[in-house]
């Protein structure tokens, strides 16, 4: 239940970005691309630690 927790809160700036930028797009205001890069960088810069599939693993 901890790691859940912790996933969540580390992925809330993902979801918020991917928001913002859905939020940008429906206004037509140009830039929305960005905060779904910033997305993008953000839901990978967290992995487990029991991840198997982690490319340093491999």
């Amino acid at each position: 239940m901890k790691t859940l927790g912790i996933a969540f809160v580390v992925n809330m700036g993902s979801v918020a970005a991917v928001v913002c930028a859905t939020l940008l797009a429906l206004h037509g205001i140009a830039g929305w691309g960005w905060f779904l890069f910033m997305a993008l960088l953000l839901s990978k810069s967290w992995t487990s630690s029991g991840d198997k599939e982690y490319a340093g693993d491999a």
